[in-house]
């Protein structure tokens, strides 16, 4: 039997096409295949357990009321389910029930058992296995981690340890060691930790005696190494044993102590991120949310002569939505009470309540209390009514108007009066509402409270508000102050419901009253008044108030209220006798849905008339009443007494009025008519709205008091047309307003859907959260459909497995695998069209769906037999499939599966030679269970996530992290049994491809030792890697292959572990790396220049390596040399020996970097001299080149970094240039010369020092044409960032002839556009870019040791200023040295040394320039040249010959200090030596020449500004003509110039050259001054004559010192004339 299903995958949001799958029938399957017959041990798991239903009764809890709900014939309850399902259980009605006793023997079937399934017993339905299931959700999952604690041993990460305090017993072992074979791991205990670490000296501890080893102290370095603690030896390393044994040995210790069930160590998943879940219920309860006890203690206006009602609810001002009915109180004295006698028959006790229960589900900060009163209608509107109690005249005539219309119109009432209260302020414990300060007292209703001394309330828990001790006691409120304010504006729902459960009781008296608007009725009207209330506006200053006194006692509610009846008027338990004033519930109409089942009896009906509209009606309709009746039948005595009565009246009536609006045709109304509902409705039931016109006025003719003017009626919600008294069709307004056709037409038949066909039907149009809040609990919707195919997959595992045997693959997704298994196949068949997508929250949804099942098999006991979980798991095999197949997916969720480009691996944590990306966070955290074995600082974590942190139980966190580490630990285990498992099936294989798989493998391995593992998993990870590279070796020493360096970095790194074990094994398996590759060839250059490269980078870069802990393991591989008694007779121990002590060497030089981490100048100085100590070993020194252009890019430095970039392509292309022919290469450094000539240092390499055929030697991925290419884009990159972009060319002229000799014209297309963008940017930011600062820094003292009289140039950013530097210095140097010893010399003489204190170290710091000679000016030409490859730098320092700095203009020197550097700046450096230091003295008058030739040149450059700069332009004329400046120019000419005019002295080529200069300086300022009277408007004429006659007097008073002259005749002519031309001066 064949059912054909058509399937719509679909996956929150993400949907594929419809495919066609033929689904086998199962049941025949078992039941007529042999197949399946054959494994008839496993039998029952195919079908139904027999006994997973479990029912039982559950008796219902305790009534609230005296006696049960009955609905008798005046009532009934909307129409309720006979059960409900929640999570695993079904809660049914106990039919058998006979204790409650209905009074509706008449009403029908339906009825009755709809009213009698509120006091009925539950029926539970359990279903035993569901817990199996993945949508369980109310298991102890607590509980469950705890035992999953106690049942697994605790790992120890490395990471773990890195801020313990550890004291210094470095040989104290937690584990022993165990005769083992070569490839052995280090014994733990099983059950409690598996650590094997004992060390514990700080990480970043420094070296004592080796720190200080000087670079080639053979001697001192072989002595501090030999005098170092080793780790201790795996026994039995060197041992020949077969591989097979060690292959088993290896097995048997991975699989100890492993975990049976690896889901059970996933983390929990958050609520939001479960695919499916049954969300656990307790059995159904009446709902109550947080309930506020209100008592009204007194209401007194200033005039008491007639009766006013007060009506009480809840708004809720930002929802805009009442919260609650109305309660109604009566607090008039019984001689007012007595004007109403004719129109009260009685009162029931009842409706005489003084205090309420307000019910919030949903506490807001926006919700207020709301008073309302109203009094008795008469003659006037609101304003004529209230006018009296606001004065005192005519009291007698208003006390006898009040007699009268009580007695006349006593049923009919009118607006009067209302407050608001304001709750949040009740709360946290100051008044209602809140004022401003300068606020008329008179003009707002006012408030003041309590706080009630009452003892369950003592231990009152204050808000954000402060302490209660500052509340006043009682009288008017203090003013709010506006930080008072905010708080409080800023609280939080959650805050609210917090309080209101806690706040203390409050009795708060209201002292005044709003006068209601007869135009301002609504509940709009309202809404808005409440916001201004909240923040008080000048529209509060409007209304006007009457005096009087409200008493209100507010408290939360205790947990038994006596007299209290419920919103039906039903006594509730206790209700001792009826002498006791009741209390009423009060019902919420919560401002958001309760999704709660109802599960007390409760049928009304609320009913509330907005507005009329009779303005078109002509006739007396001005005062109109409403009148609502619930009426069954046609006569006025069918009307019913179910509406509930207000205050001091009856509990029913059979009619209600409305508040009526004096003269008002269109009037507003509030009103609420709360009708019982009847248990059985018919078609005779109907509402009947009545509409009168109320006669106020007194006349000596009585009128009829009331006017009929029309009505409408409808049964129960449905309304029948509107009809005037005469029957005349009228258009209604408001909730009346829309015009109905007879609704009395027959209803069309129509067709009767299916629950679960109408629920499938909205299930499918649904959208946005709908939509998914339907996806998350689809087992409801699911359960309420007919099952159509329940066990056609039931038995899927175990009905195709002889099939999958006998077809022999059913590891992928097709239509076969699809038919015999159904379900698993439309899941999986999800999962691959999810990832298909770009939505990485449909990734993170599919997979956890995938997830939960695999949980859910995993700790099913039923499948615990190795069997039954082996055929369950066969049911997953697609799924690796469709991992390979959805590998872009894995590394970024914005990618499709087609076209992925993966950029090359950089650092560490990619797989080493690998071309993939790294895996993207979201999707491995939700694979892992949003989970990832990482070590995290409370800095890295957002607010919110330390504020979690911080809430969590330190037990708690201790607790996951037990188990992450467990999970950690069992998947990287199950990685080495995979690869262990592929390794031995290549061995079987002779195919080719088994040398790539191995190469995978051994990646996989390294990749796994670059992750933070536990101490076990690493030390399995080095006996399968010992294992591997001995059946293996060419896998590391192919030529072609880069696995050797990348290994060696790898067990370098673990060399410098905290956890002794650790380093054992990684200093077993580098020195058997040593041995067989001296085995291969009797020399192991290769692992030897690899190991030193790796050793370089890892104390380059790693800032978290113990040299310590690394210096043990030289010591340890240095024993393992001499313990190995095969190879003593060779040269390989001697070998080892150099290696070893050559390393320490390197680590005593290099480890000196830390002392210098805080002075980057320092640091890199050290770097650059280690590099410099590599210059004989390219692949090192390139190593620290990359080194420090990594610290560079730190600090950006881009300039240095891009540079140390062109050292290595230099350096490269040196090698490249020895070994191959190609003219499109670079001819070593001689190429690179334009960009720096610094670059000739890596000429250095050549035939005589280094021979590139060297075994090991320049073996790097750089040292090849793709590596050199790589280094030059990376230095253009670096130089663009740097704002270089004119070095940008000269690099990328090397790089183009490469690309175009290989016709990568994709690499020259971009090439030329980053080409194009630089010299864009050159032309764009002309004049605006801005180049390094240059400081000299001169250090003298012993305390500085070498840098004891040194003098350096300091390349600094942009914008540095001196002080900044001066700051920054000072501060590095008094950390280190102490204040006292620090001193910083403020001027640039030169220094005394002979008077400086040997106890002071003193710094020098002067801003210095670039300096240039005449003829470099000609190449010099553009500001990057005047700023780029510059070795000459120059101060000035101004003094006189009495010593003072500064003098008269005739005595005044100046020193200038020109300053050559060893190497040009930039450099890889960003401070160089000086090497030679000259200074030139300059004479008075060659002062004054320098400076006149400097105001010139300033004059030119403003001139030369395109577009011109009117603003520049003036500030510099201004400082060379203005009036205040003018003594400057002129004061130079007198000095130097007057007595050469007069003849008095002879004229000297310093004297010529000061009149040229001045010439050349009159000249410009004309033409400055041209060219502003062009850029200048109208409003600035005025300031252009101003220059202009200061520029004369400036050339009238210069002109007889220019003029007489023995050689020269300078004519100054005056042209001033009416074009106010300007003098020219020429020279005859």
């Amino acid at each position: 039997m064949l059912d054909s299903m058509i399937t719509a995958q679909y996956i929150h949001g993400h949907m594929t096409a419809y495919t066609l799958v033929i689904v086998h029938d199962v049941k025949l399957n078992i039941q007529y295949s042999p197949k399946i017959l054959e494994y008839r041990p496993h039998a029952h798991l195919l079908e139904f357990p027999p006994d997973d239903i479990e029912v039982g009764v559950i008796v219902r809890g305790k009534i609230r009321t005296v006696h049960p709900s009955s609905g008798g014939s005046g009532q009934t309850e909307t129409v309720f389910t006979c059960g409900i399902m929640f999570g695993n259980m079904w809660y049914g009605i106990n039919r058998v029930d006979r204790d409650c006793v209905y009074m509706w023997a008449d009403s029908e079937p339906h009825v009755r058992d709809c009213v009698h399934c509120y006091t009925a017993d539950w029926v539970g339905v359990c279903r035993r296995y569901q817990c199996y299931s993945s949508s369980y959700n109310i298991r102890d999952k607590v509980a469950e981690r705890i035992n999953v604690v106690r049942a697994t041993p605790k790992q120890t990460f490395e990471i773990d340890l890195e801020d313990e305090a550890q004291n210094d017993g470095m040989d104290s072992q937690r584990s022993s060691v165990v005769e083992t074979p070569r490839a052995s791991v280090v014994e733990v205990s099983p059950r409690s930790s598996r650590s094997s670490s004992g060390d514990v000296t700080p990480r970043n501890s420094t070296a004592s005696a080796g720190c200080e080893t000087p670079r080639g102290s053979w001697a001192s370095s072989v002595f501090d190494l030999r005098n170092s603690r080793a780790d201790p030896l795996l026994p039995g390393l060197l041992d020949k044993v077969p591989v097979e044994y060690v292959d088993r040995f290896n097995e048997s210790r991975r699989q100890q102590d492993r975990q049976e069930a690896l889901f059970s160590l996933y983390p929990l998943q958050e609520e939001e991120e479960i695919v499916e879940r049954r969300l656990p219920a307790d059995i159904p309860a009446e709902h109550s949310g947080h309930r506020i006890l209100v008592k009204c203690s007194a209401l007194k206006l200033e005039l008491e002569v007639e009766p006013h009602f007060g009506i009480m609810a809840l708004y809720d001002a930002k929802e805009k939505k009442k919260i609650s009915e109305n309660f109604y109180f009566d607090l008039n004295p019984e001689p007012i009470k007595k004007m109403l006698a004719a129109h009260v028959p009685h009162q029931d006790f009842s409706t005489l309540s003084r205090s309420c229960i307000f019910n919030i589900t949903y506490p807001s900060p926006d919700i207020f209390l709301v008073v309302k009163l109203e009094k008795i209608l008469q003659q006037g509107d609101i304003s004529e009514s209230a006018e009296p109690y606001m004065k005192d005249d005519k009291r007698d005539k208003v006390r006898a108007n009040a007699q009268y219309y009580c007695e006349r119109l006593g049923q009919y009432c009118m607006p009067f009066a209302w407050t608001a209260i304001y709750l949040t302020n009740i709360v946290k414990g100051v008044a209602s509402l809140e004022r401003d300060s300068d606020s008329d007292a008179g003009s707002i209703a006012s408030s003041s409270l309590e706080r009630k001394s009452v003892p369950n309330f003592d231990s009152f828990k204050q808000g954000k508000s402060g302490s209660t001790a500052s509340l006043p006691r009682r009288g008017s409120l203090e003013r709010l102050r506006s930080s008072g304010s905010e708080k409080r504006r800023s609280w939080s729902p959650e805050e609210a419901s917090a309080n209101l459960e806690c706040f203390r009781p409050v009795t708060l008296t209201v002292s005044s009253f709003f006068k209601q608007e007869s135009e301002k009725l609504s509940d709009e009207d309202l809404y808005k008044f409440l916001v201004d209330l909240k923040r008080p506006t000048s529209g509060l200053k409007k209304l006007k108030c009457i005096p009087g006194t409200l008493k209100l006692d507010i408290s939360p509610c205790p947990e038994e209220v006596k007299y209290c009846l419920t919103p039906e008027l039903a006594r509730l338990d206790p209700y001792p006798d009826d002498k006791g004033r009741p209390t009423k519930e009060i019902l919420e109409f919560p401002s958001k849905e309760v999704f709660v089942p109802h599960y007390v009896y409760r049928n009304l009906l609320y009913v509330y008339p907005k507005n009329l509209n009779f303005a078109s009606r002509a006739g007396s309709a001005r005062n109109i009443a409403v009148k609502v009746q619930f009426i069954a039948g046609e006569g006025d005595h069918n009307a019913l007494p179910v509406i509930f009565g207000k205050s001091s009246c009856p509990d029913y009536r059979n009619h209600a009025y409305a508040a009526v609006t004096y003269h008002n045709k269109y009037p507003d109304f509030y009103e609420e008519v709360k009708v019982r509902m009847p248990a059985v409705l018919d078609i005779q039931h109907h509402l009947l709205f009545t509409f009168f016109h109320i006669s106020c006025q007194k006349k000596v003719e009585q009128t009829p008091i009331e006017t009929p003017i029309g009505y409408t009626a409808g049964r129960v919600t449905l309304y029948d047309s509107f009809y005037d008294a005469d029957g005349r069709g009228m258009e209604r307004t408001g909730s009346m307003r829309t015009t109905y056709e007879n609704i009395y037409s027959t209803v069309k038949p129509h067709y009767r859907k299916l629950v679960h066909e109408e629920i499938a039907l909205q299930w499918v149009v649904s959208s946005g959260s709908v939509r998914e809040t339907a996806l998350t609990n689809a087992w409801f919707c699911f359960e309420l459909m007919p099952s159509i195919a329940s066990s056609q997959s039931a038995g899927s595992a175990l009905s195709t497995l002889s099939a999958q045997r006998d077809s022999g693959n059913f590891a992928e997704l097709t239509l076969d695998y699809k038919q015999q298994h159904y379900l698993v196949g439309l899941v999986l068949s999800d999962l691959s069209s999810a990832l298909d997508g770009m939505n990485s929250s449909v990734h993170n949804r599919a997979i956890n769906l995938v997830r939960n099942l695999l949980t859910c098999h995993d700790s099913d006991p039923r499948y615990s037999e190795p069997e039954c979980k082996n055929r369950v798991a066969a049911l997953y095999l697609p799924l690796l499939s469709i991992v390979m197949d959805s590998l872009c997916q894995l590394h970024d969720a914005s990618l499709s599966a087609k076209g992925l480009q993966a950029p090359p691996a950089d650092g560490a944590d990619h797989l080493p030679g690998s071309q993939t990306h790294p895996i993207n966070q979201n999707v491995a955290m939700a694979i892992a269970g949003s989970w990832s074995y990482q070590r995290s600082s409370d800095d890295s974590l957002d607010p919110f996530q330390q504020q979690f942190r911080l809430h969590r139980p330190r037990a708690e966190i201790d607790n996951d992290a037990h188990i992450e580490g467990n999970l950690s630990t069992e998947v990287s285990l199950l990685i080495l049994d995979m690869l262990e498992f592929i390794v031995q099936q290549t061995e079987k294989s002779d195919t080719l491809q088994g040398s790539s798989l191995l190469g995978g493998v051994l990646r996989v391995l390294q990749h796994m030792l670059a992750c933070s593992q536990s101490e076990l998993v690493l030390q399995n990870i080095f006996a399968s890697q010992r294992s591997l590279v001995f059946k293996f070796p060419e896998l590391l020493f192919d030529e072609e292959t880069e696995q050797c360096a990348d290994l060696c970095l790898r067990l370098l790194t673990h060399c410098s572990s905290s956890l002794s074990s650790i380093r054992s094994q990684a200093s077993a398996s580098l020195y058997l790396l040593m041995r067989q590759n001296f085995e291969i060839g009797n020399n192991f250059a290769r692992v030897k220049m690899q190991v030193t490269m790796s050793l370089s980078s890892l104390v380059g870069t790693n800032q978290k390596f113990n040299e310590e802990y690394l210096r043990r393991s030289l010591k340890t591989i240095l024993l393992y040399a001499e313990e190995d008694t095969d190879l003593q007779e060779t040269t390989f121990p001697e070998q080892v020996k150099d290696l070893v002590f050559n390393l320490h060497m390197i680590l005593s030089d290099t480890v000196k970097m830390k002392e210098f981490q805080e002075d980057p100048e320092m640091l890199i100085d050290l770097m650059y001299r280690i590099a410099k100590g590599y210059q004989a070993s390219p692949d090192l020194r390139l190593t620290w080149l990359q080194n420090m252009a990594g610290k560079h890019s730190e600090r950006n430095n881009h300039a240095e970094a891009a540079l140390c970039l062109v050292h290595s392509a230099a350096l490269v292309a040196e090698y490249l240039h020895m070994i191959e022919d190609r003219t499109y290469l670079p001819i070593g450094c001689v190429t690179f010369q334009k960009i720096s000539p610094n670059v000739l240092e890596e000429s250095a390499v050549s035939d005589d020092v280094v021979s590139p055929d060297e075994e090991g030697i320049c073996t790097g991925k750089y040292f090849s044409e793709s590596g050199l290419v790589g280094l030059l884009e990376q230095a253009a990159s670096s130089f663009s960032i740097a704002s270089m972009y004119e070095a940008v060319n000269d690099v990328y002229r090397i790089l183009i002839p490469i690309h175009e000799a290989n016709k990568d014209y994709k690499k020259l297309a971009s090439l030329h556009g980053k080409l194009n963008e630089a010299f864009t940017k050159i032309v764009h930011q002309q004049g605006k870019r801005m180049f390094s600062c240059f400081y000299r820094v001169g250090f003298y003292g012993n305390k500085f040791g070498d840098l004891d009289g040194e003098e350096f140039i300091y390349k600094e950013q942009p914008f540095v200023k001196l002080p900044e530097i001066t700051h920054r210095l000072e501060s590095f140097y008094i950390e280190r040295y102490g204040q006292a010893s620090i001193h910083t010399i403020k001027d640039s003489n030169n220094v005394d040394r002979t008077k400086l204190n040997p106890d002071i170290a003193y710094i020098q710091i002067t801003y210095v320039e670039p300096y240039f000679d005449l003829h470099e000016f000609r190449d010099r030409t553009t500001d990057f040249e005047k700023n780029y490859n510059i070795r000459r730098f120059v101060y000035a320092t101004p003094f006189t010959p009495d010593g003072r700095a500064h003098g008269q203009l005739g005595e005044q020197y100046k020193r200038k200090t020109i300053l050559t550097t060893t190497q040009s700046l930039p450099y890889v450096r960003t401070r160089i030596q000086v090497q030679e230091r000259k200074q030139i003295v300059l004479t008075p008058i060659e002062v004054a020449i320098e400076d006149i030739q400097k105001k010139t040149v300033e004059l030119g450059d403003a001139l030369m500004q395109d577009p011109p700069d009117p603003k520049i332009l003036q500030m510099v004329i201004q400082g060379c003509i203005g009036t205040t400046v003018n003594q400057g120019p002129m004061e130079v000419a007198l000095v130097f110039l007057a007595d050469i005019a007069d003849g008095s002295k002879p004229a000297t080529k310093h004297h010529n050259k000061l009149r040229l200069c001045f010439k050349e300086f009159i000249r410009r300022c004309g033409d400055a001054l041209r060219r502003n009277k062009s850029l200048i408007g109208p409003e600035q004429r005025e300031y252009q004559k101003e220059l202009e006659r200061n520029y004369k007097s400036l050339c009238d008073k210069l002109w007889p010192m220019l003029a007489n002259t023995a050689r020269n005749t300078i004519k100054i002519k005056d042209q001033y004339n009416n074009d106010n031309s300007y003098s020219k001066v020429t020279v005859a």
